[in-house]
């Protein structure tokens, strides 16, 4: 039987009846490049050192060993948050990596805006998070299947900095299934519950064919098809 939850009454508009719905995914690969607040944190401290600019490893060395004094930070405390910040994927608490609800709500949210109007399911892409609430999607990986690298050119805001490329990576995970929990209330797609599904369906996708989950989704990366979605 689905799992039924009733939302508080606002307003005397009515509660809504959020309907667990089960959506399995097949993704043909993914990037998450998490940015992290301790990768803000690296960021401003590399700053704020003067460590980029400076001109040789040494100086560069130099330059953040005495800004670390400076904010009372030691090196082994520097390391550790470097590699929090170099963390490439989320992940649930027994190690699983796992696509987070922001990213899917995010694509979806795009999809919404992009997608031919008489198809979407929720005219305004604004509501969509308070309509449908979205759990983080659980992939089948513990581990990257390869390391994606490539050079590009540095740029800002879209124009090119330098013809000199440099080399960026990814870990990637390729070919895998990712399964989480949209609830919403059919109702407030369409009278029919069946073919408020079918919508929603159609809705993701839409996604998954031109939008795509994470990062570097405009080099092909993220997409997917929809293995199910159903009533839980």
């Amino acid at each position: 039987m689905a799992a039924v939850r009733a939302a508080t009454d606002l307003g005397g508009l009515g509660a809504p009846i959020y309907i667990d719905h089960t959506v399995t995914l097949e993704v043909s690969s993914y990037i998450a490049h998490p940015y992290w607040p301790e990768t803000e944190d690296l960021v401003n401290i590399l700053k704020k050192s003067g460590y980029n600019r400076a001109r040789s490893d040494a100086g560069r060395e130099s330059a953040l060993r005495e800004y670390l004094k400076v904010i009372g930070m030691s090196a082994e405390e520097f390391e550790d948050l470097k590699a929090r910040a170099a963390r490439q994927w989320h992940r649930s608490d027994d190690g699983t990596i796992i696509i987070p609800r922001h990213q899917f709500s995010g694509a979806l949210v795009e999809t919404l805006l992009r997608m031919p109007s008489r198809q979407r399911p929720f005219a305004d892409a604004g509501t969509l998070r308070s309509l449908v609430q979205i759990s983080d999607l659980r992939t089948d990986r513990t581990e990257a299947d390869a390391t994606w690298r490539r050079f590009v050119r540095p740029t800002k805001d879209g124009k090119p900095l330098s013809n000199q490329r440099s080399e960026r990576s990814n870990e990637v995970i390729n070919a895998f299934t990712a399964t989480g929990v949209l609830s919403f209330d059919p109702s407030e797609i369409d009278s029919d519950a069946d073919k408020a599904r079918q919508k929603l369906d159609d809705m993701l996708a839409y996604c998954g064919k031109y939008i795509g989950l994470g990062a570097s989704r405009k080099m092909g990366h993220g997409r997917f098809t929809v293995a199910t979605l159903a009533a839980a």
